[in-house]
C-alpha cells in the first residue's frame, strides 16, 4: 500500500490515468526549437517579439523573474490562490487546502504579463502558428515551495496539485479566449525533481510519481515537464508526459529503457541540447555532434533511431533570464539551427526509406 496519494481529493482517476503519450495529437514537427521559458526582458511586448522572432516554429510564453518579486517562479503561480498566505522571507504557505470551486485562481496583469502579451500578440495575427508553448511551474517545485514555508507535506503537495491542474484548465480556457486557432502545448517545470535525484524526496517517489501525473491528466491538455539539470527523469516518464525535456548529458543512456518506451508509445523528447551555464562558441556542428554520439549510444542500448530523430525538439538547456539579450538570441539562433538539422535528417531518412 502506498503511503501517500497526494491528488484523491482532486481526482479518482490513478496516476495511470494521465493521457498516454500515444492519446496526443500534439502536431509537432521533427526539429522544432523553443525556449524553456524564462527570458532577461522586464518588457512584455520586448519579450514576446524575442520570442516569436527566434522560435517562430514553436514560439513560448515569456516569463519575465526580474519584471516583479510575484513573477518568480513559485510565486508567479501561488500568490492570490485560495488559502496561501505569505510567511517571513517571501515564502508561501498553505493555510488550508485550497477551495477551487469558489475560489478559482485568476490570471494577474502584473504576475502573468508575460502571458498576457502572448495571447493578445496570438490574437492580433492573421495568421497564428497552429502550436504555441506556455509552461506553469508544476506541483513538485509548487509543493516544495509550500514546504519551505511551513507546510506539511500532504498539505503542501494535496495543494500543489490541485493549483497546477487548475492553471492547466485556465491556461486552456485563455487560448480558447484569444486563440482559439491555436493548440498550446503546457510545460509543467519541475526544478525541483533534482530533490528526487536518488528515489526519495521530500515525499516518497511513488507519490511524487502521482502527483505530477495527476498534474499532467487534464483531459483536453496537452502537457509535457522540464526537467532541470540533476533531476530525476524517470519521475517524468513513468507520469505520462507527452513531452519530456531534458538535458543531452552522457548519463542520459542510463534511462534508455524508460527513453525507448516513451518513444515506442509515441511521446516525444525535448532535446536540452544548447548548454546555458558555458561558453558558446558561434557554430551548431558541435552541438550537433554531441547529439548524434548520445543517440548512437543510445541505440546501441536498444531506442529506434528513426524515432529518436522524429520525435525530437531542440531547447536550451535552462531558462535564459540569468543571461543578456545578446546572449538569450545566440543560445536561441543556435538551438534553431541545430533543430534544422534534426528536421533535414529526419526528412532525408523518410525519402531514403520511402516513408
Amino acid at each position: 500500500m502506498r503511503p501517500f496519494v497526494y491528488y484523491e481529493r482532486m481526482t479518482k482517476s490513478p496516476a495511470s490515468a494521465a493521457l498516454s503519450p500515444s492519446n496526443r495529437r500534439l502536431g509537432l514537427r521533427p526539429g522544432m526549437a523553443t525556449g524553456i521559458g524564462s527570458l532577461p526582458h522586464v518588457d512584455p511586448a520586448g519579450a514576446v517579439a524575442f520570442s516569436f522572432e527566434h522560435v517562430p516554429q514553436l514560439p513560448f510564453a515569456p516569463q519575465m523573474p526580474y519584471s516583479h518579486r510575484d513573477a518568480t517562479m513559485v510565486r508567479q503561480w501561488l500568490v492570490g490562490v485560495d488559502g496561501i498566505v505569505d510567511v517571513e522571507g517571501g515564502l508561501l504557505r498553505a493555510a488550508h487546502l485550497p477551495d477551487l470551486t469558489k475560489h478559482p485562481v485568476q490570471i494577474d496583469p502584473v504576475r502573468h504579463r508575460g502571458l498576457l502579451a502572448f495571447l493578445r500578440h496570438l490574437e492580433s495575427l492573421d495568421q497564428p502558428p497552429p502550436l504555441a508553448k506556455t509552461q506553469i511551474t508544476g506541483p513538485l517545485t509548487l509543493g516544495f515551495g509550500l514546504m519551505q514555508g511551513g507546510t506539511e507535506p500532504r498539505v503542501a503537495f494535496a495543494s500543489a496539485v490541485a493549483i497546477a491542474r487548475a492553471w492547466v484548465r485556465q491556461i486552456i480556457a485563455l487560448f480558447e479566449r484569444y486563440a482559439p486557432g491555436v493548440r498550446p502545448l503546457i510545460m509543467l517545470d519541475e526544478p525541483s525533481l533534482v530533490a528526487w535525484a536518488d528515489a526519495d524526496g521530500p515525499i516518497p517517489y511513488e507519490a511524487a510519481v502521482d502527483a505530477l501525473s495527476a498534474a499532467l491528466a487534464v483531459a483536453e491538455a496537452d502537457t509535457g515537464v522540464h526537467v532541470c539539470s540533476g533531476g530525476n527523469r524517470r519521475i517524468a516518464f513513468e507520469a505520462g508526459a507527452g513531452v519530456v525535456n531534458f538535458e543531452a548529458t552522457d548519463d542520459v543512456v542510463e534511462d534508455s529503457v524508460y527513453i525507448r518506451r516513451h518513444l515506442e508509445s509515441g511521446g516525444w523528447i525535448a532535446w536540452g541540447a544548447v548548454p546555458t551555464t558555458r561558453p558558446l562558441g558561434e557554430r551548431p556542428e558541435p552541438l550537433w555532434r554531441s547529439l548524434v554520439s548520445l543517440w548512437c549510444d543510445l541505440v546501441a542500448r536498444g531506442c529506434e533511431p528513426r524515432s529518436l530523430r522524429e520525435q525530437a525538439l531542440i531547447t536550451p538547456v535552462c531558462g535564459l533570464a540569468g543571461h543578456g539579450v545578446t546572449q538569450a538570441r545566440r543560445v536561441l539562433r543556435l538551438a534553431n539551427e541545430v533543430g534544422l538539422m534534426v528536421h533535414a535528417q529526419a526528412v532525408g531518412t523518410r525519402l531514403t526509406i520511402g516513408a
